[in-house]
């Protein structure tokens, strides 16, 4: 099977792209901000076998909702909405930290390899 060479990302203590084994990984269908049903789902998601987790993070309720999850869970959990993507409780540098003396924030944008952009 062929596989385009890629960078190697490290998600806690999963390892990514670079030639690296294929990880398993799903989203929850739950609504996030329902924190008992959404670590539920996860943890059978685990027990499949899946080894990295997506939950969606529409709201507010649903950003608070992921501390707490976040803390029930053990694989990494990346979230996701409309215009952006974390990967939570994991940082590539201090540098980055965003706290109440944050002056800037980048965006980054992601256009799936496709020319024109849009």
């Amino acid at each position: 099977m062929y596989r385009d060479h890629t960078k190697v990302v490290k998600i806690g203590d999963r390892v990514i792209g670079g030639g690296n084994p294929i990880l398993i990984q799903s989203m929850t269908n739950t609504r996030t901000e329902d924190v008992k049903a959404t670590v539920e789902q996860i943890h059978r998601l685990t027990e499949a076998g899946c080894e990295i987790i997506r939950c969606t993070v529409p709201t507010k309720e649903a950003a608070e909702a992921i501390k707490e999850i976040k803390k029930q869970i053990t694989i990494p959990l990346v979230a996701d909405g409309a215009h952006i993507l974390w990967i939570v409780g994991y940082r590539i540098s201090a540098y980055y930290k965003v706290s109440s003396t944050t002056k800037t924030i980048f965006e980054i944008q992601y256009y799936g390899g496709r020319e024109d952009n849009e």
